[in-house]
């Protein structure tokens, strides 16, 4: 090669030879490929994200380019110009490929490392000192921080404290030219920094000086995490509102997300919902006939007092807050009808159904339950038709529980739709790539098919909901989401009690004993008495089958404290036929130890407000059948435990 020649005058005579169309085009390769590498393993720094923004726009110009040169019109406007549209169309092709090619990198790159993220092993549900890390960006527009120090501070007087963790990022995620597309790569730039902060969601915006208002986005680590849970959008919106207005808001948002990282808390954070509720149901009766707000902003304020006005009625068991929070869907719904809210009216209609299941969850209501059934084919039908197939699924799940629920009320009449409903969403939630959500219907799969066998002279589907739910332990790990692990451990116990029910020889009973003991490790009377009661029931039955099956006093002893002590007023209340069963099977505890006589004289002593006619009817019945020494055993159903509704995934609890 000649070596340059000394002189700047005489630099352009040496480049100029060198410049041939195949150096060009192979130091144009190089550069894309370097690009590519860089793009691919550093796809948050500041060099890729505008080098993806600026490839991205020219892919798409050029791929509109190319779809264009199919059009007879524009071919003859090409021709007219001296070219060829052939020629235009295999340029644009490859300028479209390479432009878009970046993206795409991008996307698989941070796709590759949010897949490691959801892997089972990975700590990521529960963070160890059970407080929900937020962070939240600074905010396009806002200066020096104040209105990001004002809304923190308000959102302190909002309520009593969270347990949230709140630290701020020195980053911000701005509108541009194209606003769908600077919602697509702000989410992924939220994403990225989530990942690398340590954070599990993050609140990012600006703010509108205009108007005065302070537009939010959430973030969340990991698909489905996002208030509302659901995957598309992938961010969710908070109404825009006035930094003052939107603190209440806000908190309302986060009360429901931290409680959900530590399920046993929830009816602490019940308690304390109230106060706020009422602070934004007054701010909704000042602006009804205000019009600073719009239909939008009306809707997401409408939807954040459903949402959690429907969680505080679940976990207080109250119907009238789920018939407010079912109202308070309706009026979201109805502001949501353009269609360019569809996947927002979507949401609304999942959540509105959970709502309707809590509902009958109470108190036994087969209309409400179709109720709750058409809302899920209709937000499924939006799913369906936007492509959101994450979501679609998870629809079918959720309405997979509640055609399961009629199933039992109604002979099993519903129970196919059930499991063609739990079909579709193992379609799409595989174990690789969406663990939780996969152990979720198989949890419900399992349970269907014990209730199944529980009814069946064939023990096969009470066998394979125990293989399905031991399967199902090795994703819902103690350590990830406690509270899961322990519904599990406990419906296990139900199962292994039922085959052990069937075999008094084998092993059963031994292992429902020793499910329901690891559930109860976990459940405790403060945090989810129900919960808690069953598995001291379960715990009880158990015990009471093999000091019955071996003779052994001591068991039975220990399964007649167990029931007494899971058998509570509270529990009674809540669940007065599961009460009953109990009831049962401590008659037959007792008579195992000889003291049938005892209990009937503390059944004459008891008040008439101790136990209600129809328990003294079933306790005197039972008495009678074990003095004529009658003994079939009574089958019950095993029950999906925990609220039917709550939609979730991620930090959600189902």
């Amino acid at each position: 090669m000649t070596p340059a020649p000394d002189g700047t005058e005489s630099i352009w005579r040496w480049i100029k030879p060198r410049l041939t169309r195949s150096n060009l085009r192979n130091a144009a390769i190089a550069s894309c490929v370097l690009a590519l590498v860089i793009v691919f393993f550093w796809p948050r720094s500041g060099f890729s994200v505008p080098l993806v923004t600026l490839a991205t726009v020219f892919g798409v110009c050029a791929g509109l380019l190319c779809a264009l040169t199919y059009w007879h019109t524009a071919r003859v406007q090409i021709g007219r110009r001296g070219l060829r549209y052939k020629t235009v169309r295999r340029k644009t092709a490859i300028a479209a490929s390479i432009g878009l090619s970046f993206l795409l990198i991008r996307v698989a790159s941070i796709s590759l490392d949010s897949r490691s993220a959801d892997r089972p092993g990975q700590v990521k549900a529960v963070p160890t000192d059970e407080r929900l890390p937020i962070a939240i960006a600074q905010l396009q527009g806002d200066k020096g921080r104040s209105v990001e120090n004002t809304l923190m501070s308000e959102l302190g007087r909002s309520g009593p404290p969270l347990p949230i963790t709140i630290f701020k990022v020195d980053q911000t995620f701005g509108s541009g030219p194209l606003p769908k597309a600077s919602q697509f790569f702000n989410h992924l730039n939220a994403a990225d920094t989530l990942g690398q902060k340590g954070a599990y969601l993050m609140l990012w915006g600006s703010v509108d000086k205009a108007r005065g208002v302070v537009q939010l986005y959430e973030t969340a680590l990991f698909d489905g995490g996002v208030f509302g849970g659901s995957f598309m959008p992938s961010d969710f919106k908070l109404p825009a509102l006035p930094v003052n207005d939107l603190a209440p808001v806000l908190w309302l948002i986060l009360a429901e997300q931290s409680s959900n990282v530590n399920p046993q808390n929830q009816r602490a954070t019940a308690a304390a919902l109230s106060l706020p509720l009422e602070k934004v149901r007054r701010l909704v009766a000042a602006h009804r006939t205000d019009s600073s707000w719009n239909a939008d902003t009306a809707a997401r304020v409408n939807f954040v007092l459903a949402r959690l006005t429907g969680m505080q009625g679940e976990l207080m068991s109250d119907d009238r807050l789920l018939r407010i929070a079912i109202v308070d869907y309706l009026s979201a719904i109805t502001g949501w009808a353009a269609q360019e809210h569809a996947l927002d009216r979507a949401m609304a209609l999942r959540c509105l159904a959970e709502s309707l299941g809590g509902l009958s969850n109470l108190h036994y209501d087969r209309a409400a339950d179709e109720a709750a059934v058409n809302a899920y084919r209709k937000g499924s039908a939006i799913y369906a038709a936007a492509g959101a197939t994450q979501d679609a699924a998870l629809v079918q799940l959720m309405m997979g529980q509640t055609l399961a629920v009629m199933a039992r009320n109604d002979n099993g009449k519903e129970l196919p739709q059930a499991v063609e409903a739990y079909q579709s969403a193992l379609k799409v939630f595989d174990k690789a790539r969406y663990p939780q959500q996969w152990a979720d219907v198989q949890y419900n799969v399992a349970v269907n098919l014990a209730n199944q066998g529980t009814h069946e002279a064939d023990s096969q589907h009470l066998r394979d909901a125990v293989a399905i739910l031991n399967e199902v332990l090795m994703v819902r790990m103690r350590d990830q989401v406690p509270h899961k692990w322990a519904i599990t451990q406990m419906t296990l116990g139900e199962a292994l009690q039922q085959l052990g029910r069937r075999d008094p020889t084998a092993s059963y009973y031994a292992d429902a004993v020793t499910a329901e003991k690891s559930a109860l490790e976990v459940l405790r009377p403060d945090n989810d008495p129900r919960s808690w009661s069953q598995a001291e029931t379960d715990l009880g039955a158990a015990l009471s089958g093999i000091g019955m099956r071996d003779g052994s006093r001591e068991e039975v002893q220990q399964a007649i404290d167990a029931i007494r002590a899971g058998a509570t007023d509270e529990y009674r209340q809540r669940e007065p036929y599961l009460w009953l069963q109990a009831q049962s099977t401590l008659v037959m505890a007792l008579e195992q130890l000889g003291s049938l006589e005892m209990y009937q004289e503390s059944l004459d002593e008891s008040n008439s407000d101790a136990l209600d006619r129809s328990s003294r009817e079933h306790l005197e019945k039972r008495l009678l059948l074990r003095a004529r020494a009658f003994r079939k055993p009574r089958e019950t159903a095993i029950r999906s435990h925990g609220p039917i509704c709550r939609a979730s995934s991620g930090l959600h609890w189902k």
